[in-house]
């Protein structure tokens, strides 16, 4: 499954179908509730098959206590 499909599915499963199928009220709300999903989950706090199932911020915490040792 090619990256940008694996991502909305996921966007659709984790975001929009714990919406419980409500509809926004503007695209506006929709926009936001995105961008958060995006900033807030996704990016920070998925975990990445690439970074050995970790989350993002967890791998470049233990990137930087490698670096310091």
């Amino acid at each position: 499954m090619p990256w940008p499909r694996v991502f909305f599915a996921s966007l659709e499963k984790e975001l929009i179908h714990q919406q419980r199928r409500r509809r926004f009220a503007t695209r506006s709300e929709a926009a936001l509730k995105i961008f958060e999903y995006i900033e807030g989950f996704y990016n920070r706090s998925r975990l990445h098959s690439a970074l050995a199932f970790r989350s993002p911020v967890e791998f470049e915490q233990a990137h930087a206590e490698r670096k310091a040792a």
